[in-house]
Parts: C-alpha cells; structure tokens; sequence
C-alpha cells in the first residue's frame, strides 16, 4: 500500500489540481468600497469577511506539508536538489520551515502566522506576510491535499505593491 501511495504523489499532475481562480465577488466589492469610502458599515462587513475567510484558510492549511515541486511559467527552469525533502508545518501561530527530516536540527527558517492588513484592489484579504513584509498567497485545492504558495509583492507602512508577472508557484502536499 505505501508504494502505490508514493506512486499516486510521484504521478500526480500539478497542472489537473484545482485551486480557487478568482477573489469570490463579494470579497471585491467590499474591499473596493472600503478603500473608496471606509464608511462604518463597509468597515463592519470587511472585518467579518476578513475572519470568515482567513479562518476558513487558517482551518485548511495548519498541517505538515511535503514540497513536490516549483512551476513558473515566465522563468528560466531551475533543477532543484530532490535529494533532500523540504517540509512545511504551519500552526496556527507559526510557519517552520524544514530541509531534510522535521527536526529542530533541519529547521531552516520560522516566520509568523500573521495576515496582512493592506489592502489593494486586488487583494484577497487572505496574503500571509513574513517578516521581512513579503507577501505570501496560500491556498489549499479543492481535495485538501495538496498547498500552493507564492510570492505576491511586499507591503509597506501605508501600503502594497504587487507582482505583475513571474510568479513562482511552489507545491506542497499534505502529509499529516
């Protein structure tokens, strides 16, 4: 059984998996209003968004995640070491990053699990923000198995600027 499920992980097709496409409608709308008026009521319906769906991301992506793989389609293909596996643990106050087994030893890097609070006209109201105020899109595909990442801009005292094209997508799947 563990060697079809390594088969299954190996053969599995990045490009069939299914992430959400779009910002949902009213999660647009709202934070179009908000930067246009910033009236109380806008403000009230923005901040109850902002919990339901980062509590609905926060559900989905706390776990162990194992990397498979990185896909852009405006950059130069780089080859990754595979020889040694990358993991991701995200609780609900931290992300650790590890290369190699999940241990205090090849532990690489730790950031915050903190949301950003700026927001643009393309923002999701979803984007982690590291330390260094990188901005970060998570998201979990319909099955909840498998973690997409990547790079979104950098925020700043007042603002966020974003990235127009060279995304990197980075891959994961769930294995705890």
């Amino acid at each position: 059984m563990l060697l079809i499920s390594n088969h299954m992980l190996w053969c599995q097709d990045i490009d069939a998996l299914e992430f959400p496409k779009y910002i949902k409608s009213e999660v647009s709308q709202t934070v179009y209003a908000y930067i246009h008026s910033k009236n109380t009521e806008i403000t009230k319906k923005l901040d109850s968004l902002k919990a339901s769906e980062r509590k609905s991301l926060t559900d989905n992506i706390i776990g162990t995640w194992e990397y498979l793989e990185s896909e852009c389609n405006d950059c130069i293909a780089v080859k990754k070491d595979k020889s040694k596996k990358q993991y991701i643990q995200i609780t609900p106050h931290k992300i650790l990053f590890y290369e190699g087994k999940i241990s205090k030893k090849n532990l690489i890097k730790t950031e915050e699990f903190e949301f950003t609070n700026q927001l643009d006209m393309f923002s999701d109201l979803k984007n982690l923000v590291y330390a260094n105020k990188s901005l970060w899109s998570f998201n979990v595909d319909k099955t909840g198995k498998y973690l997409r990442i990547y790079w979104t801009g950098k925020e700043d005292k007042t603002s966020r600027n974003r990235v127009a094209s060279g995304f990197v997508f980075n891959y994961y799947q769930k294995i705890k």
